[in-house]
């Protein structure tokens, strides 16, 4: 907690139209409000098109929790689940 922080790294991905892909944490515990927030001027989604993107994701941890990149379908819509693929960081997601 505290601080700020780089997730840096290159997706790969040649299946989807219209991915994007987002920097979250699921958030422990219970609590209100954001769990993370962007540095100033930049973003915790990339557009990602068919190929080799790089991303650089600057932010700040404003709750404990368990760090992810997730890729979404963006043209798949599904409340429940529109996870295309996902990494969680740190620890071993159970």
């Amino acid at each position: 907690m505290g601080g700020t922080y780089h997730v840096r790294g290159v997706c790969r991905q040649n299946t989807i139209q219209n991915a994007s892909l987002y920097l979250g944490i699921t958030a422990e515990g219970d609590g209100d409000g954001d769990t993370i927030k962007p540095v100033a001027g930049t973003s915790l989604s990339k557009t990602v098109p068919k190929g080799f993107t790089e991303f650089d994701f600057a932010f700040a941890p404003l709750r404990p929790g368990k760090l992810h990149v997730t890729l979404y379908d963006v043209d798949n819509y599904n409340p429940k689940d529109n996870t295309n693929a996902g990494l969680y960081l740190g620890e071993v997601a159970p």
